[in-house]
Parts: structure tokens; sequence; C-alpha cells
């Protein structure tokens, strides 16, 4: 591993931690509350594969759209609930929750008594009226179910601000200030202002109220006291007549609140020591007195959202005024159990059922933050939801079914069965009453019977035998025959005609002109006549009542008894919870993990389902979360860190896919451990994202690095090419073309400056990299003081040769102006030799997996570096292949230099000096290949004695020089032993 590699896996890792611990400190401040929130809802919706069935203890009374559609609108005679409480008693319930606060008395209902009233003159109604007493019906039939549960309703208690304490502790000291009067002695004595005049007007009622309340509280808790004399204790100056004033009806409001608390305490229990803190609960709404003294339990119900308005928690118990009341759902529990709630254990984290005959029952409760009281709150229960968004099928396995929640339509039905017989019975009483008082002695014991049963109309049997006596008598005396075709519509004109006879008789008896004893008498006859019309019909219509009453009776019990009897199988020994459930206003609807809209017995269900079934959640600490992050962030660093994107990409996913797993099905579903998840997997997205960004942002970092160092020896535009086109680096055989230099004395120079060489030698470098990429993409390659450069790879150019001969003769032309620098500072001067080679070489990326490099291979390579050696012998500063100068001809002014040798040869190729540019060679230059040419094409043709001629011409022209000495030597050499055969001219080198 290099030390960059070392680098990059050590900052990996480091900020894979520092992320890790990001994450844990955003669990720990609460910013991941949110996603946690919706990944519960989604975990509590889906995963549900071992969820087991619920109870079916629970029987779900819905006051619903069908059943206020049937019965009428809201609010109910109360005596209607009780009549269907009275139901429920007869089934066999084992307890009824009643999830409906009833705060206000209700006035009497009247009923007419049947067959006593007749229309008034002022078009009302006169006669004889029942009282109904709705309250004292509905507490008569809560008494005799026992046991039933009535509820309080409490809200979260909070402290008031500065102005609002200071109002309550004014109206506290006396009653009857009015909002005047308390702003001034604010104002007076604490220097408060008021602000918006309609909310502090409605802070000043609230706070009056609350110090009532507590007023009368105190003073009942001490000892009974009637309201008069609380009146005269607390509004002294408020005339007792003045039944309307404001402060009065308060007092008898809150006198009434206060005396259903204090008679629901006896339910409660005390507060127990070195426990978490219970709800602070405060008094929101309680029963009529009448219903909390008739009631056997009660429970509190209650609901606090989570920051996003979804029920997802409930606490089971509060606690008010130093006494504790247990969740309404819980209370209905303990009564399916024969448990009381006085007898729950408490311990830090939960709360324990003893049960008798089974094992205890444990539920797990949490601390919750209140942010409205600034407080952690103990004995909270995580709602353990079940079913799908139709809260109607949770109860059925297959979400079907609306099983266990029924209409309370349902149960009234029974009720109204009842009713109709005992409407029957009231009509056979009025019908029998008439026929046996009109078929005289024979009739008189069966009168007796009939007189004895007054007030017993709920027993479809009593009546039964008088109804067949009579039935028989009338058969066989042969009134139903006396009567057959008669119809009563007939009668009914008949009545109308002697009604209007009378009246014509009374109006003329009224006149007196018309007024005489013979009217008198018509008048007397019409009204017998007139009577026994009437008579008849009513003896008509009691005939035909008793006719098919016993059948219609007798059908009536029969649908009773099969419907108590459904009744019965279905509510026996199970709890029933009668509540609201429709979309009118008086249903407390409340979103929850599984639904958007869900009504608050349903929530009770939820908890009543918990205690009976066991199917509790319990939560892991905040600690096994936080443990859980660190360990999924520093295994998602280390993943990054030590393997390749790909695979880092895919154990990263793996671990949070896995974990998700985990959490939902192993722990939540199957094990009902409730484990945070928005922490660990935002770790793992986290660390993956911010340590894979960094990798990738470090390797452009690096590559930029790398490219700015390459860019010192080869062009940018190729590095770009070769980084976007790895495939361009592989190896492969291309026509490329390779220069190689090298310094000419150099050895001589660096033993002269020993350690300095180095400096001269980057200063040659500086020099002449910038001559080498003046002609774009070049390789480069540092040989030690020479230098290795080709064109044509890795991106293919046709234009090598040219960028080769044109490199090289630049950086000839160049080196004059760095040897003036080296004679300034002493140093000898140094002559730079090349070699230029052009043909197919290998060119791509070359070593071993650790290490690589961009080079060229072949004998063509080797060509290039063996034509920079050539140059010792023929003098020449620069040599070009046959190939080059084939590519390079009609651009440069090449000379001839002959065909050579090179050690390592054994073929000759033709090679050649490049002079200048063609079109910028002088006249000399062009003479000079010219007389060059001669010679070598004479040496070529072996017509030595005139290559001997062309070389002294040369000689003539430039002076003795190597090249022309090589040729004089070999033309002697072959003039005394002429060549072999074949011979083509080559020039064989004997040094490199």
């Amino acid at each position: 591993m290099t030390t960059s590699e070392r680098n990059l896996l050590l900052r990996t890792t480091v900020l894979g931690i520092l992320l890790t611990l990001g994450v844990v400190v955003a669990v720990r401040a609460g910013w991941l509350n949110a996603l946690e929130n919706w990944i519960y809802d989604r975990r509590v919706a889906t995963c549900q594969f071992f969820t087991p069935p619920p109870t079916d203890k629970l029987i779900h009374l819905d006051i619903d759209d069908l059943t206020l559609e049937a019965m009428g609108t809201w609010p109910w005679p109360r005596a209607r609930l009780a009549y269907v409480v009275d139901e429920l008693r007869l089934a066999g319930a084992k307890a009824v929750g009643l999830d409906i606060v009833f705060p206000e008395p209700q006035a009497a209902d009247y009923e007419p008594r049947q067959g006593t009233t007749e229309p008034a003159e002022n078009g009302g109604v006169k006669g004889v009226f029942d009282t109904i007493a709705n309250d004292d019906i509905f507490a008569d039939s809560v008494r005799r179910m026992q046991p039933t549960l009535v509820p309080l309703s409490f809200d979260l208690q909070v402290n008031p601000s500065p102005r609002a304490a200071a109002m309550l502790a004014e109206s506290s000291a006396d009653l009857e200030l009015t909002y005047d009067e308390v702003d001034r002695k604010l104002a007076q004595i604490h220097g408060q202002e008021r602000g918006n005049v309609q909310e502090d007007q409605d802070r000043y009622i609230q706070m009056r109220r609350l110090a009532m309340f507590n007023r009368v509280l105190d003073l009942l808790s001490r000892k009974p006291a009637s309201i008069e004399e609380l009146r005269a204790l607390l509004l002294p100056r408020t005339d007792p007549q003045l039944t309307g004033s404001p402060q009065i009806r308060l007092l008898r409001g809150e006198y009434d609140r206060v005396q259903s608390l204090l008679s629901l305490r006896r339910f409660s229990r005390s507060v127990p020591d070195g426990l978490p803190l219970f709800l602070p609960g405060n008094l929101a709404v309680a029963p009529t007195v009448v219903l909390a003294r008739a009631a056997s339990m009660t429970g509190f119900v209650y609901y606090q959202a989570d920051d996003d308005g979804v029920v997802r928690s409930i606490p089971l118990w509060a606690e008010h005024r130093g006494f504790l009341f247990p969740q309404f759902g819980l209370a209905l529990a303990c009564a399916q159990l024969n448990v009381s709630p006085a007898d729950i254990r408490f311990d830090q984290d939960r709360i324990t059922i003893p049960v008798k005959g089974r094992a205890d029952i444990v539920i797990p409760m949490r601390r919750r933050h209140f942010n409205a009281i600034d407080k952690d709150v103990g004995f909270i229960l995580d709602i353990p939801w079940f079913g799908t968004p139709d809260w109607q099928t949770m109860y059925d396995p297959n979400h079907r079914d609306y099983r266990q929640h029924w209409p309370l339509l349902q149960v009234w039905q029974a009720h109204e069965l009842s009713e109709r017989i005992i409407t029957n019975n009231r009509s056979a009483d009025i019908a029998l009453e008439s026929l046996l008082t009109t078929l005289g002695a024979d009739a008189e014991p069966q009168l007796l019977k009939l007189r004895g049963l007054q007030g017993r109309y709920d027993d479809p049997d009593s009546r039964l035998p008088i109804m067949e006596w009579a039935r028989q008598y009338l058969e066989t005396n042969g009134y139903f025959q006396i009567y057959e075709g008669v119809k009563y519509e007939e009668l009914v004109r008949q009545e109308r005609e002697a009604r209007k006879a009378l009246e014509d008789a009374e109006a003329a008896a009224r006149d007196p002109l018309r007024k005489t004893p013979e009217i008198e008498r018509t008048v007397e006859d019409l009204r017998n006549k007139h009577e026994a019309r009437n008579d008849e019909i009513k003896f008509f219509s009691a005939l035909q009542l008793i006719k098919r009453l016993p059948g219609e009776v007798r059908a009536l019990k029969d649908q009773l008894t099969q419907e108590r009897t459904r009744l019965r199988n279905q509510v026996h020994g199970r709890s029933v919870l009668v509540g609201w459930t429709a979309t009118g206003a008086a249903a407390d609807f409340v979103p929850t993990s599984l639904h958007a809209k869900c009504p608050g017995p349903v929530v009770h269900g939820v908890i009543f389902n918990a205690i009976m079934t066991g199917e509790v959640w319990w939560r892991a600490s905040g600690w096994t979360t936080l443990a859980i992050t660190l360990v999924l962030g520093l295994a998602v660093t280390a993943a990054v860190a030590r393997l390749s994107p790909g695979l880092a990409t895919l154990a990263s996913f793996l671990l949070g896919v896995g974990y998700l797993f985990v959490n939902a099905i192993v722990l939540f579903d199957y094990g009902n451990l409730l484990v945070n998840a928005s922490g660990p997997l935002v770790a793992v997205a986290t660390v993956w994202s911010g340590t894979t960004l960094y990798r990738f942002a470090a390797s452009i970092a690096e590559r930029r690095r790398m490219k700015r160092i390459f860019q010192n020896y080869v062009d940018p535009a190729l590095v770009d090419h070769a980084l976007e086109n790895p495939d361009a680096v592989r190896p492969q055989v291309r026509e490329v073309t390779v220069a190689f230099t090298d310094l000419a004395g150099f050895t001589t120079l660096s033993e002269q400056l020993q350690a300095k060489t180095v400096e001269i030698l980057n200063e040659y470098f500086t020099l002449m990299v910038p001559v080498m990429a003046e002609q774009k993409e070049p390789i480069i390659k540092f040989l030690g003081d020479g230098i290795m450069v080709f064109y044509g790879a890795p991106r293919s150019r046709e234009d090598h040769a040219q960028a080769a001969v044109t490199t090289v003769l630049k950086m000839q032309q160049a080196l004059p102006g760095f040897n003036q620098t080296l004679v300034e500072r002493g140093l000898p001067t140094l002559k730079m030799r090349a070699g230029v080679s052009t043909g197919s070489m290998i060119v791509g990326a070359a070593g071993t997996k650790d290490r690589i490099d961009y080079t060229v291979l072949g004998d063509n390579v080797n060509l290039g570096s063996r034509l920079e050696g050539a140059n010792k012998a023929t003098g020449t500063l620069t040599l070009i292949s046959q190939r080059t100068a084939e590519l390079v001809g009609e651009e440069f002014l090449l000379r001839p230099i002959g065909r050579l040798v090179v050690v390592g040869k054994t073929e000759g190729v033709m090679t050649y000096e490049p002079l200048a540019y063609r079109n910028e060679a002088t006249e000399q230059q062009r003479t000079l290949v010219t007389k060059t040419r001669a010679m070598v094409d004479a040496f070529q043709r072996s017509r030595f004695e005139e290559c001997l001629a062309a070389i002294s011409e040369l000689d003539d022209f430039t002076g003795p020089s190597p090249l022309s000495e090589l040729y004089r030597s070999l033309c002697e050499k072959y003039l005394k032993e002429p060549p072999p055969d074949g011979f083509v001219g080559q020039v064989v080198l004997t040094e490199k």
C-alpha cells in the first residue's frame, strides 16, 4: 500500500467516524424524529405477519351514521341509552364502558298515557301524561349493570402564563371580581398591562372558572355543603334572588363538577412515591352527579399527539390533585379481568396486573417528553396497533367482516321489539276493558284479572289467556258473524252522519225561534244514536284488535326471544364499549399510525386488546439505538475504506436492508421490540454517501495532481484523452515516431559539478520539455541526461514523424542559448545528439500490477536509440530513419548520411540528417545536401574513386569532418580489397 493510499484510508476512516458521531448527535437531539415517526408508521402498517388474533372479549357498540339515521339525531333522551344498557345486562355483558361524557343534566320528557288524551281547544293535547326522568332512568340502568364505566375527560395541566396566574390568584381571593376590577388590580399591584382585549377577557373567564372550581373542591373536600351554603360563603355580595347571575350559574356548574369528581374519586388511588412523573391531568369534563354516583368504575380519556399530530402512544395513568386515575381502556380491561385498578403494581418501567387464576400481566411503560410542560412523563404505552386502515374490520383476521363492531341499532332493535309488546299490551288493555265491560257478568272474572295486570305491560304472556277467552266468547256468541263483512270505513261514515245530524239539531235547539220540545227530544234521540255509533266503532275496533292481537303478541314474543338469544350468544361474558363512530361533530377522531381518522373508542379497544392478549410492545433504550448506529456507521466506513466502490455500495446496501429487515420483522413483528430505525439507516446512508463522495473527490483531486505532474511531460490534452479512454493505454501495435536525445560532454560536466549536476540537468529539462510539448501530446521519458519522446500514441495522429523531427530541430535551436548560460558560469558547453525512428512499435502500459509505465517497445525503438549513438561516428547532431524521411521529406531539407548498420543490427538502414524546414533552408545547406548526396550515392554504387573525389569536394566546402573521414577510410579499404558481391553501400558501425 502506497503512502497516498494509506493517507486516503486514514482520512476516509476519520470522516466515516465523524459522520457516524454526527448521526448519533442528531438522534440524541431529536432531529430525526420526523423520519423515525414515518418509519414507525410504515412498520406498524406493514409488519403484522406474526401478530396474533385479537381478543374476542370485546364488543364495540358504535353510535354510527346508520344508528343515528334510524334513532334520530343526537342528543337522544338518555332513557334510550338506559334501555340499551338494560338489554346488555339481560344479554350477560361482563362490563359496559360508556365512552361518552354526559356533563349536563337532561330535562325530563313527558309522554301521553295511551287512551287518556284528547285534543284541547288551544290546539294542544289534554289528558294524563307520564313523566320520563331521563337522568334517573339512565342512572338506574347503570346502577343495575355492574360494572359500568363512565369516563372523565382530562387535559394536560400546564403552568399558566404570568398574567393568567395573577388573574387566577386575584379571582381565587375574590370570586366576585369583574374583569375590569381584575385588570386594574393587575396593573396596580403587578404592573401588568393587558394585550389583546378579547384574548385577555377569554383568559379571565378561564381563570375565574378554575378559581371557582378550586375553591369549591377545597371546601367540599373538607366537608359536605349545600350550594346555598357555598353561595353565601363564596359569593357574599351577590343577591341570591338573581338566579341568572353569571357568578351563580358558574357556582352551580362547578359545584356539580366537583361533586361528580369527588364521587368518582372512590375509584382512584393515591400516588406512590419514588416513581416517574404521572401525567398531570386537568379536569376538562365530568359526568353528571347522578351518573357518577351510579357508576361502578371510571377511567380518563386523553390523547397526546406527537409533533406531527399523530397519536402513537397514550398515558395509562393520570394524576389529578393527588389522585391517580386509570386510562379508560385499562379500566375496562380490569373490569373484564375482575381486577381492581387499585391492585395494580407499579415499577419504574412497567405495571403489573395481578389476575386470579392466571399469570400476572406485565405491561411495559416508557417515558415521553411533553413540550407543553417541558417534563418527561412516565407510564406511557406505545399503542400496539393491529389491522388495516379500515378500523371496522380490525378484529377479523381476514379483514373483511365488521366483526366485533356493531351499530348500536342492533341492540336498540331488541328494545324496540319489547316496546312494541308493551304498546300492544296497552292497546289490548283498552280493547279488553271495553269488550269485557260490554259483555256483562260473564266477563266479570276476566275483567278483574285484567285490572290486576295494570302496569305489567312488558309481560307478553299475562294477557294472552284473557284475550283467548274473549275471542272464544265473542266467536261462540256470534259477534264475529254479526260484523262479518262490515267495514270500519262504513261505520265511521255512519258515525259522521249521526254527528252531523246531531250538530244540526243542537243548532236548531239553540235558536229561540225554533226551540220546541220536539226539537229537544230529537236532539236527545240523535245524541243517543251518535253515542251508540261511537260505542259500535269502539266495539268493532276492539273486536278486530282481539281477533289479531294474540297472533301479533306471540310473533313479537318469538322475535324478541330470538333477538335476545342472539345478543346473549354474542355478548355474554364480554365487555361492551359504547362510543361514537359517526361522522358527526360529537365524535372524537384522531389520526394514528394506521388511520387518517380513528374514533376514540377504537383507541380504547386497542388498549383493552393489548392487556387481554399480552400483545404489547417493549421499547429498547436509547443507548441501544446509539450503539447500533455506531456499529453500522463504522461497518460502512470500513466497507468504503477497504473495498472497491461497487463492493462498498453493495455491502452498505445489504447492511441497510438487512438492518431494516431485522428491525421490522425480527425485532418488531416477531419480538414485539421497538428499536429506532432512523438513526442506523441514516448512519448507513450518510456514511456511505459522505465517504464515497469524499473518495470520489479525493480521486479527482489525485487525478488532477497527477495530471499537473504529467503535464510536465505530456500534453494535457493527451492526459485527458488517456484518462477518459482507458482502452487507449492497453498494449497495441501502432506506427509511431520515437526520438532519443543525449548530451555529449555531460559526463565531463558532471565530474566538474558533482552534486550540482542535478541542478544543471533540471535547468536543461525545464528548457527542453516545453519545446517538446509544443508539438502536442508527446510522451516524454527522462533517461539520465537523455530524453526519449514519442508521438502518435495513445491518441493517433498522422503527423507524428513531423512532430518528432520538428521537436529535435527546435531543441537543437534552443541549446545555444542554454550553452551561453553555462559559459557565463564558467562551465563547458554541451552538444545534443538525437536519433529519430519511425515504424511499427508496441505502445501501451507495461509493468507489474503495482507499477506500470506507458512506453514503446520494439526494434524500431532500439533503432532510434542506436541512431542517436551513431551521431558520434558520423559527426552529425541528428539522424533519422528511412521511414521517418519518407514521411517528412516534403517538409524538411534532409541530408543523406548513408545506409548505416548500427550496433545490434545486421541490415543497414538509410539515414538522414534534417537540416531545416525546406522552405527555410539556406543555399549553403542545400549545397551541403547536394555534395553529401554525391558522396553517398557514389559509395552505394561501389564507385569508390568517384566517392573519394566527392569527399574532396565536400571537404573543400565544409572542411574535414568525421563523416567524410569515415567514407574516405571505407573507400580506400574497398579499393585495396573490393567488397563482396551484393554490396549495397552499407556502413557498419562498431560502437554505440
